[in-house]
């Protein structure tokens, strides 16, 4: 999706988050590319959509779930 519609946030906060839960279940051949991955959909998300309710909550969950910035966390959550 993200492919088909780059400029669009929710696939790449979506995929942020799908990476997070890989990364967390132990499910990445290579912990610090998903990571980086996982955190580079975030930031894209963000620069894309961050007046999406939805987008925020996956960007914060993708955040928290990697052991991202917990500041900036907070901050889009709220």
């Amino acid at each position: 999706a993200a492919e088909l519609s780059p400029s669009h946030p929710w696939p790449h906060a979506l995929a942020g988050f799908c990476r997070g839960v890989a990364l967390a279940s132990g499910w990445s051949a290579d912990l610090f590319a998903e990571r980086a991955l996982a955190l580079a959909d975030a930031d894209r998300a963000l620069q894309l959509g961050s007046d999406d309710p939805s987008v925020l909550g996956y960007v914060a969950a993708t955040l928290l779930i990697t052991g991202g910035d917990i500041e900036q966390a907070r901050r889009v959550i709220e």
